[in-house]
């Protein structure tokens, strides 16, 4: 056979190979793109186009297509904060124990009026001269008051008055002050109230209007409406010295102070 006839016999085994090629290859020449080389006899198969990496598989559900669409809030979406923070300092913040310490926007501190010791113990003479129609008259005596915590615990006076010329004298007690309203600021102190009148050791008039002051811890007058007492004390108030003036407490203070206790 020569060279032509050998040529022949080669191109139709080409044709009878090419005709009875299988369907996968005539897949694969259909799916090959234009520069990629194929091969008749090993089928060619290309990944699909759509099919997404391990990459892609971690996107957000909103544009994930096929596995990725499974996604969900999972343990890293549960860790994110809320929408309005700004990183991880923002989104551990909220009602915590910390918050929780501190104080109402509407809490308010003691009143300015209210002073570091609400109580003491005070005593005096009582050292006065009224002034009448008839005469003067001079009393001597004593007084004590104690106030426990802001509140009036205990006011009494006991005193003899003596006429000038020396011919007469009867006693005064002033007892059973109720306290109504008053100040206390330092040892300065005005208690207002009713309080009961004696005269010889016998009450004689009952809840007169009392108003007491104590000056600078030294003095003290007491006043007592003229009107409820049969104008005898002529309009006119009663003075007397402060020779002890002890603050007191039976609670201990601040900055370890411990002060005399209030109780008599």
């Amino acid at each position: 056979m020569d060279g032509i006839g050998f040529l022949v016999v080669i191109l139709c085994v080409i044709s009878i190979v090419l005709a009875t090629a299988s369907p996968f290859a005539t897949l694969a020449l259909k799916m090959r793109p234009s520069n990629t080389h194929f091969s008749p006899i090993i089928p060619y198969f290309m990944p699909p186009q759509n099919i997404l990496g391990p990459a892609a598989a971690l996107q957000s559900a909103a544009n994930a297509t096929g596995p990725a669409a499974l996604q969900g809030p999972g343990p890293a979406a549960a860790l994110q904060g809320p929408a309005n923070a700004t990183g991880p300092a923002a989104a551990l913040q909220g009602p915590g124990p910390a918050a929780a310490l501190q104080p109402p926007a509407n809490v308010t501190s003691k009143t300015s009026n209210q002073t570091g010791t609400a109580g003491f113990l005070s005593k005096g003479t009582i050292n006065s001269l009224i002034q009448t129609p008839t005469g003067n008259w001079i009393a001597t005596g004593n007084w004590s008051m104690s106030i426990d915590n802001g509140s009036l615990t205990g006011f009494g006076t006991n005193m003899t008055w003596f006429n000038s010329n020396g011919k007469a004298s009867h006693t005064h007690e002033f007892h059973n002050l109720r306290a109504g309203a008053g100040t206390i600021q330092g040892n300065n102190i005005i208690i207002n109230g009713l309080t009961d009148v004696g005269t010889n050791h016998r009450v004689v008039w009952k809840n007169v209007p009392t108003t007491i002051s104590i000056q600078g811890g030294k003095t003290i007058r007491i006043s007592v409406a003229d009107n409820a007492t049969n104008h005898h004390f002529a309009g006119q108030p009663v003075f007397g010295l402060v020779t002890s003036f002890i603050p007191c407490s039976d609670v201990p203070g601040p900055n370890m102070e411990v002060l005399p206790s209030c109780q008599k």
